[in-house]
């Protein structure tokens, strides 16, 4: 007789927001047969040593993966340790589930893509991912998201060696890099990424919060991710059938998507109009200026205040090729160059399985002098200020008059320093 496809839990949620008294809560209350992954970034997997005696009290069985992340380092681990579980079924004793309990610095799309990885065939035979938990620390999640520190600078073991399987230590592999730029993670996109792909997301500790601010937390949570189920628990106690088999997760599914790429996608959101949460999209086809946008945002207040989240892409004068990723959260930018306008590619230079989408997106900004080239940033706030956001955005345009006939591609924008490369 085959056997059935497994359905795996995978539970993320910041250093010491319950996730671990989540599993207990699992292992201790399930009639479920559960087997468990715990994945911690020490070199010795704590939270896989507590959890020890509370797995065999429940039947179940547990493989820990340690010195690294499941979504980057261990991702390979994850899958294998998986397919093994499922593999070691017997048609007597059959698993109704798998819960992977992830770091604290884990974040959860790179963990859900795991299924779609070259090397995920075996996997997808034998398992599929059914619900994505984010628990949240009530008390202490606007402080955290607020603040401008960066995960290392938390007590997160991330500078973890990897160990390789004759005992000696790689420190000059992939996985140390992986856990290197972990560490320099702002804490806010972190937090930004584990409660923008869920589908349940635990506000957790409803002890410690005022009962307005619970409310207002969750609607603040609710405009970074609209579609996730949103529930109150005090140390972590939940019904199970919310987190576990409950069918809610489909990687082809619309409705997984964060409220910024909706937007980007035209999708827009209603407002919460009872907290003053609302977003916008700006959109333009004319480059920033390079010198003028980085100091509009040294400036800080009028590209910030009361933004909560920031997200897209935009074009610069002094670089026509590339275009640039745009990221705000609490308090924090980063950015970065990304991948090239689809006007400055040669299609016939794609690899074959890319030539369709990129012929596409030709099409699609045909009728544009500059392609592609453009401006699309989505703004997600509280009482935020969209006219003078505005205002501020435009004012850091190259003037179209520079641009006209073929001004924008005048050797002399290439003068430029570049401070967002």
């Amino acid at each position: 007789m085959k056997k059935q496809k497994i359905p795996v839990t995978v539970l993320s949620g910041f250093l010491g927001a319950g996730k671990t008294t989540l599993l207990n809560h699992i292992l201790q209350t399930t009639k479920k047969k559960v087997a468990v992954i715990v994945n911690d970034m020490a070199e010795v997997n704590i939270d896989a040593k507590h959890l020890e005696t509370a797995v065999v009290e429940a039947d179940g069985q547990m493989v820990s993966l340690s010195n690294g992340c499941i979504c980057c380092s261990l991702r390979v681990d994850l899958l294998n340790g998986i397919v093994d579980l499922c593999n070691k079924q017997t048609s007597e004793e059959q698993l109704d589930c798998i819960v992977v309990e992830s770091s604290g610095i884990a974040e959860p799309l790179p963990v859900a893509q795991t299924w779609i990885i070259k090397e995920a065939a075996a996997l997808a035979e034998v398992a599929f991912l059914d619900t994505l938990v984010t628990v949240v620390d009530g008390g202490a999640f606007m402080r955290d998201f607020m603040s401008k520190e960066k995960v290392s600078d938390r007590d997160c073991p991330t500078n973890a060696t990897v160990v390789k399987e004759d005992g000696q230590q790689d420190s000059s592999s992939s996985s140390s890099s992986a856990n290197e730029g972990a560490a320099q993670t702002p804490l806010s996109e972190l937090l930004s990424d584990q409660i923008e792909f869920a589908n349940a997301i635990l506000i957790n500790k409803t002890d410690k919060i005022d009962a307005d601010k619970l409310e207002e937390l969750e609607h603040i949570i609710k405009s970074f991710n609209p579609t996730a189920n949103i529930y109150h628990t005090l140390h972590s106690k939940i019904d199970l059938d919310k987190v576990l088999c409950t069918g809610a997760f489909d990687m082809q599914k619309e409705k997984l998507k964060p409220r910024w790429l909706k937007e980007l996608q035209g999708e827009h959101t209603p407002e919460t109009e009872e907290y003053g949460i609302s977003s916008f999209l700006y959109t333009v086809r004319r480059p920033f200026n390079p010198a003028l946008l980085h100091a509009k945002i040294s400036q800080g207040s009028v590209l910030t205040k009361n933004v909560l989240r920031s997200k897209g892409f935009f074009w610069i004068i002094s670089d026509n090729q590339y275009h640039y990723e745009w990221s705000f959260a609490g308090r924090t930018f980063s950015f970065g160059r990304k991948g090239e306008w689809a006007c400055a590619v040669d299609t016939d230079k794609l690899p074959a399985h890319v030539r369709a989408h990129h012929q596409r997106l030709l099409e699609q900004h045909k009728e544009f002098e500059y392609g592609d080239r453009r401006q699309v940033l989505v703004f997600i706030g509280q009482k935020m200020q969209k006219d003078a956001i505005v205002d501020a955005l435009d004012s850091c345009l190259v003037d179209e008059a520079e641009l006209a006939d073929g001004g924008w591609k005048a050797e002399k924008w290439k003068a430029i320093a570049n401070p967002f490369a």
